[in-house]
């Protein structure tokens, strides 16, 4: 019972107490008393005989029965009288639903489920789909979705919000409610700042052809979900029930004839004969996803399909400026990582989850973008390229290490990536990666920076029997998007190059100053290196700092004539003959301390010590 109210009296002028599940009010507040709502509620109960208005329905029923208040009649006429009201709001709720529907069409969203009608999702058919994302993980704090927190910005959040937006998946309580019924999986977990082109996630997706479909006019011939069509291009002949007509406002005295005369009345209508098409999942997301993240195409898997452990190979890019390093050693480096080894040096160790860390490295190469921004070239191919080939990578130096396996461990990309700068600086040998794979060795990792990770792009997730299916229209409108990023970039890098070069034109800095510049980072240079025992972040290391005040300016005119000399000429004097270079890690002039001299890290076995003693304190 919802709600009472006292609703009649008798011909004698008794009161009578009797139950109304209808949606009355509580008596009306008298204007000459400022009633409140608890005050008024309280007058009805005592009117009633209830004695606690707080009571749930069962027991206010029972106590008016025990108290003859109300007989056991005018109960079931009020329960009646409920039915019929719930009649009511039900076909209100169709009206204003239709009204939803028409405005979610203008606006481009797929309106066909209102939120909380389970009616509705029991008559949807849904099906289990592969989409294929692209991403750029700079603003987001990864691809994992950080359930419960309200500052969370991940790729995931921005995802399921859109799905739910556009009605796809059927929303829960919380995000984690709404993963779990849409049987939710992902291929590669990309940590904060790392983007990706080839990313594939697999769920629960509605469906444009409901359950009740069929290929005849009968209905016996329903469509099953195998024959459903695999893009949003493919159309099916199907036939569709009719919609359902409103509920009539004469009240039905048998509910039983009012049933048996609906399904003879359902089965005597024809079904209408429909060309329909799959809903295009692509395009109805990117109406309303972030511009940093677009659905590229998708394509309908078996429901034993996972994303993450139906994948074999997974692609990862990472692009750097190859200006100072030499790319030769370096590739070297890169295949002694090749082939099945024990990569706990090269990663973050999760002994929490991961206790083996073999890992299978199918290949790993050097590319090199050309000018024009066509396909990269592999440095291996330098000795077959011909003389036009190679002008498009002369004096190019933006490049990207592409790496191929089976599967990775926590940020070991960014750790290969790491070693190989240091290698590429001369300041460690291509040997350092064997050494590194040999845990006999290094039990546990030296301590080493980890590569940057906004240039990491997770670039390709393989399957033995997936195809993406894509659509021109999609495609077309996220190149035009993706096109026009692209010039945005460049045209940022071509604001920098500018300023860059307005210092070359125009800075002029004194000799003097330059000089004692020279003599204090080199100086400071060569106490780190004695302190520490290693060698400093530039190509030449011995440099004596009294160089800087001994090696004259080759500049035109008479050295002592002049106090000044131009930004660029100091630049060249600088890196010539004193190797100070003007590069992103000299902020911040480091001492290269060798791996071999530096203290390792805690093994797996002390992990695993140190984990069961911080689980027995907590207990």
């Amino acid at each position: 019972l919802k709600r009472a109210e006292e609703s009649k009296r008798s011909s004698s002028g008794k009161q009578q107490a009797k139950l109304h599940c209808g949606c009355g009010p509580f008596p009306k507040k008298s204007k000459e008393t400022n009633m409140s709502k608890s005050d008024s509620a309280n007058e009805w109960a005592k009117n009633l005989g209830v004695e606690d208005v707080s009571k749930d329905a069962s027991a206010i029923l029972k106590q008016l029965l025990t108290q003859n208040k109300v007989s056991t009649l005018d109960i079931r006429q009020a329960y009646t009288a409920y039915q019929l009201r719930e009649k009511h709001d039900a076909k209100g709720t169709e009206d204003s639903d239709s009204k939803s529907e028409a405005l979610g069409t203008k606006k481009g969203l797929d309106p066909s489920m209102e939120r909380g009608d389970r009616a509705a999702n029991q008559q949807q058919r849904r099906r289990h789909v592969a989409l294929h994302i692209y991403y750029d993980g700079e603003k987001y704090s990864g691809l994992a979705e950080n359930v419960g927190r309200a500052d969370d910005r991940s790729v995931e959040r921005a995802l399921f919000t859109a799905l739910e937006r556009t009605n796809l998946i059927q929303p829960g309580p919380d995000g984690e409610t709404a993963r779990s019924l849409s049987q939710y999986s992902r291929c590669g977990r990309t940590d904060r700042g790392v983007s990706a082109a080839g990313q594939v996630v697999a769920l629960q997706l509605k469906s444009a052809f409901s359950p009740e479909v069929s290929w005849d006019e009968q209905g016996q011939n329903l469509v099953k979900d195998d024959e459903l069509p695999t893009n949003s291009l493919q159309s099916l002949t199907v036939y569709c029930p009719p919609r359902q007509k409103k509920a009539n406002k004469k009240k039905k005295k048998n509910a039983e004839t009012t049933t048996n005369e609906n399904n003879v009345e359902k089965s005597a209508v024809k079904r209408n004969r429909r060309e329909m098409n799959e809903l295009p999942y692509d395009k109805i997301l990117n109406n309303v996803l972030p511009p940093e993240i677009r659905v590229l195409g998708w394509s309908p898997v078996t429901d034993e399909f996972s994303a993450r452990f139906s994948a074999t190979t997974r692609t990862y890019r990472y692009f750097f400026c190859s200006d100072l390093l030499d790319l030769d050693k370096m590739q070297a480096a890169l295949r002694l990582l090749e082939g099945e080894h024990d990569y706990r040096n090269f990663c973050k160790m999760d002994v929490e989850h991961v206790y083996n860390f073999v890992r299978k490295i199918h290949y790993a190469r050097i590319h090199i973008i050309p000018h024009d921004g066509g396909t990269a070239g592999d440095i291996r191919d330098n000795l077959t390229m011909t003389e036009a080939e190679k002008k498009k990578f002369t004096g190019s130096n933006v490049c990207y290490f592409e790496i191929h396996g089976q599967a990775f461990l926590w940020h070991q990309i960014r750790c290969i990536v790491s070693i190989m700068f240091l290698v590429g600086r001369g300041l460690e040998e291509p040997s350092i990666v064997t050494d590194l794979l040999d845990i006999e060795r290094y039990p546990g990792k030296p301590a080493y920076e980890l590569a940057d990770e906004v240039p990491l792009v997770l670039h390709h997730c393989g399957y033995p029997n997936l195809q993406i299916g894509y659509s021109v229209s999609n495609l077309w409108n996220v190149h035009c998007h993706l096109e026009k990023q692209r010039q945005e970039h460049l045209l940022a890098a071509a604001r920098i190059q500018n300023g860059m070069n307005r210092l070359h034109e125009d800075a002029v800095v004194l000799m003097q100053d330059v000089r004692e510049f020279c003599y204090a980072r080199l100086l400071e240079r060569q106490k780190k290196a004695s302190r520490y025992g290693g060698r400093g972040s530039g190509n030449n290391n011995t440099v004596d700092p009294n160089h800087a005040l001994e090696i004259p300016f080759e500049i035109k005119g008479d050295e002592n004539d002049r106090l000044t000399v131009p930004w660029k000429q100091a630049l060249h004097w600088m890196q010539s003959n004193l190797g100070l270079i003007p590069e992103p890690t000299s902020i911040k002039d480091m001492v290269h301390i060798p791996i071999s001299k530096r203290s390792l890290g805690t093994t797996y076995d002390e992990k695993i010590v140190a984990l069961q003693q911080s689980s027995k304190r907590k207990s």
